[in-house]
């Protein structure tokens, strides 16, 4: 990214294209880079965390989504996608919490509440089959 290295669509295009050339160690090293170069973009810091969570690594992917949730303090997005690195690492007790999070930044929003209760879905251990 030597031309122009501030460039955001141009970062973005880099982390997408190695991200549907199943490159997943590729994207991520694209993404750190353009990340420390553009450490406080929002579209970067999103580009990171999911590129972290493609590659493998929920808990990098959590500090990105929460950085980015200090970044964008009246958007519920970033709580949502710390809320599916969660999922994904199968911490079931973060997750609904950072979906708590994103309902009280924006209480109306359909897609909170349905993200909130698949996870709660999905924290709970399975029913005990029934005997006959």
């Amino acid at each position: 990214m030597a031309a122009n290295p501030s460039s955001v669509p141009s970062r973005l295009a880099q982390i997408g294209l190695q991200l549907r050339l199943n490159t997943p160690k590729a994207a991520l090293a694209a993404a750190q880079s353009a990340a420390a170069a553009l450490p406080d973009n929002a579209q970067i810091l999103t580009a990171l965390g999911r590129t972290q969570l493609a590659a493998g690594e929920p808990n990098q992917a959590i500090a990105s989504f929460n950085k980015l949730a200090t970044l964008l303090p009246q958007s519920p997005e970033p709580l949502m996608l710390a809320a599916r690195a969660h999922l994904a690492k199968k911490d079931f007790s973060a997750a609904p919490a950072a979906l708590q999070k994103a309902l009280a930044v924006q209480p109306g929003r359909l897609d909170v509440y349905r993200a909130a209760l698949a996870s709660y879905i999905g924290a709970r251990p399975p029913a005990a089959a029934p005997r006959d």
